[in-house]
């Protein structure tokens, strides 16, 4: 289970075809636990955990080369966005939940309980703002409510990925694009891994019947640490101003 913390947020991946502008339906297929970063703000630097969430549009789609067969394959574009992993009533994550799901939280027990795994394999409707910096358009993730009732959920492209500290999966982590593996290893919770000589290539994990990753286990069959467990407590701090990415297909392996 991956739960925020009592203690979002994005910026873009320049583009030069940047995913149009307006609404769209977007599943959720992908969390990254990218760590602890410095994010600075009006003049101050702040230390803040950070996860990074990814969605498929399945109405933006795009030829491109499969890596292993070379043949150009159908594919959704994805976007995705860094939160600071926060359950404070003014977070960017907890907001963007409650603006997903179409209620708030009761009360801040109820935040801190709610596990992000959950809305994994679950649709959205994803607002696109279009921003100009030079010659260059910039994709960015707005607004994020709940998908109509008169809206179908289209089938899910990618499977779901969960990369977490407590669960290491070297195979996810080496598919990343490079700009992201070296933001992941500038943490201090990255540094601390002990990295494998030769990174062994993980056995694909069985999901469960409603889709979500099975749970960790170790050589005996025991389950492991949560991402739960893993993540810290983080201070009360809320980032005004949006800070992330733009992750646009193309880049990505899968």
């Amino acid at each position: 289970m991956i739960k925020m913390k009592s203690t979002g947020s994005s910026g873009s991946f320049p583009s030069l075809d940047p995913i149009p502008a307006g609404n769209h339906i977007g599943i959720l297929y992908q969390i990254l636990e990218i760590g602890t970063t410095d994010v600075e703000f009006q003049g101050e630097t702040k230390k803040q955990y950070k996860v990074s969430l990814t969605w498929e549009l399945p109405d933006e789609t795009h030829e491109f080369e499969d890596k292993e067969t070379g043949d150009m394959v159908t594919k959704p574009r994805v976007i995705s966005k860094d939160y600071t992993l926060s359950s404070h009533e003014k977070s960017g994550l907890r907001q963007m939940i409650e603006s997903w799901r179409g209620r708030k939280f009761k009360d801040d027990s109820e935040a801190e309980a709610f596990d992000l795994q959950s809305l994994l394999g679950r649709a959205c409707m994803i607002q696109i703002n279009h921003t100009e910096k030079g010659d260059k358009v910039y994709a960015n993730i707005g607004a994020i409510t709940s998908l109509p009732k008169a809206i179908g959920t289209p089938p899910q492209y990618n499977d779901n990925r969960v990369l977490s500290y407590s669960d290491w999966d070297w195979n996810i982590f080496n598919s990343l694009p490079q700009w992201l593996r070296e933001k992941i290893e500038a943490t201090p919770e990255f540094k601390s891994l002990q990295k494998p000589s030769n990174q062994p290539v993980a056995a694909p994990k069985k999901a469960h019947s409603d889709g979500h990753p099975a749970p960790a286990r170790d050589a005996n069959g025991t389950p492991v640490k949560t991402w739960k467990d893993a993540v810290k407590p983080k201070a009360k701090v809320e980032l005004e101003e949006p800070i992330g990415y733009e992750d646009e297909s193309q880049d990505l392996p899968f």
